[in-house]
């Protein structure tokens, strides 16, 4: 555990996690997407792990992060991805989104 001061605290089990849903909501106060893909995600892991970086949990050489694969960043992408198009399409709709 770390103690850091902050302004505004996102709990996130990965703090990559945290900062694609801080991106999330910047995106939804810009009214478009911000954030990256699941085909960037892969490639910006492939591309750390060939320039020598290690999975800060395992200390593994290997495509994951903070011990979960490529495949589970990418999913998190993606569904972030997904929900702010939701969002942005009820919004236009003039839909509830509770």
């Amino acid at each position: 555990m770390c103690s850091v001061g902050c302004t505004t605290l996102i709990p996130s089990d990965v703090s990559n996690w945290g900062a694609y849903a801080m991106v999330a909501l910047l995106s939804a106060e810009n009214g478009r997407w911000l954030g990256h893909d699941p085909q960037e995600e892969k490639a910006m892991i492939e591309a750390m792990v060939k320039a020598g970086a290690v999975d800060g949990k395992t200390c593994l050489k290997r495509p994951s992060v903070d011990g979960f694969p490529s495949s589970v960043h990418e999913e998190k992408v993606e569904e972030l991805k997904e929900l702010f198009f939701e969002w942005q399409e009820e919004k236009l709709l003039g839909c509830s989104v509770d």
